[in-house]
């Protein structure tokens, strides 16, 4: 949730210090996501169990998120909320992503624990270079080029 707030609130400060729009590193940094973690591992020791989590995750997933809500946010700014009261439309887009978070992290929960790892695309690895293929659908960038290595 810090990486969604992050992003969020950070997204015109993004927009500007990046040079190219967020929403084209999306597919790349998730298709980095599995080759940094790997990298990552063997740092297990020097991180132990209570740094190592941590680090993994600000590494790895707080950029795919911060930057996914700030892609969010930017897309949000530019709709048409005016038939609404102005509390409402000032607020709207952020409670309203996040309540579809919740919907459908509730609607999955028991879905994905009952598929996952039986075949490669359930796994870690799978979801997340499906999630990076679906980024680069919804994104098309010729960046996507960078994670060719990954």
């Amino acid at each position: 949730m810090g990486a969604a707030f992050a992003g969020w609130s950070g997204n015109i400060w993004l927009n500007r210090a990046l040079p190219i729009k967020p929403a084209h590193l999306l597919p790349v940094i998730a298709m980095w996501i599995p080759t940094i973690q790997f990298f990552l591992f063997g740092w297990s020791n020097t991180f132990t169990a209570h740094y190592g989590p941590l680090v993994t995750e600000l590494l790895t997933l707080f950029p795919l998120v911060a930057i996914s809500a700030a892609t969010v946010a930017t897309m949000l700014e530019d709709a048409d909320l005016s038939f609404l009261p102005q509390f409402f439309a000032e607020a709207g887009p952020g409670i309203a992503s996040w309540l579809i978070l919740k919907l459908f992290e509730n609607l999955t929960d028991g879905v994905i624990q009952a598929f996952i790892g039986q075949a490669f695309f359930t796994t870690r690895i799978g979801l997340e270079l499906l999630l990076g293929a679906a980024y680069a659908l919804f994104a098309p960038s010729n960046l996507i080029v960078v994670s060719l290595p990954a």
